[in-house]
């Protein structure tokens, strides 16, 4: 899973070098969707415990979390408890890209329905029927 912090009109998440970051597709699309829809550039760079508590908007993403908010670290109140207007205006682009209702990304979201497909029975990821990408043409 990868974070991030708005803060002063921007974004922030640890650098592609970071130990524990692992590469993220879905790091990359809200990066790009934070630029092209939101006019946000994202800082790459580390981010320290005391930075995500003074921070005025937490999230993090991934494949099986999306973009899930977070308004909380070590019991400290993030943005007031709630999601901040940059997350939840995030979480709404994706879910159109997603759910195959914005053709801009349309690579991504098959790439990552597949990826979704490939979560290890122990995550408790349970699929009775076909899943297939909105796009995809029968």
């Amino acid at each position: 899973m990868c974070v991030f912090i708005a803060r002063d009109g921007q974004l922030i998440t640890p650098s592609g070098s970071n130990d524990i970051l692992e590469e993220s597709i879905t790091r990359q699309t809200v990066i790009e969707l934070a630029r092209e829809y939101l006019g946000l550039e994202t800082v790459e760079r580390d981010v320290d415990r005391t930075e995500l508590i003074l921070a005025e908007e937490v999230f993090y993403c991934g494949t099986a979390a999306e973009i899930t908010p977070v308004t909380s670290v070590d019991r400290m109140v993030i943005g007031g408890g709630r999601p901040g207007t940059i997350t939840q205006r995030l979480i709404e682009i994706y879910q159109q890209i997603v759910r195959g209702k914005d053709n801009a990304y349309v690579a991504n979201c098959c790439l990552l329905m597949t990826l979704a497909l490939m979560v290890p029975p122990h995550h408790s990821l349970n699929i009775r029927s076909p899943v297939r990408c909105p796009h995809q043409v029968i």
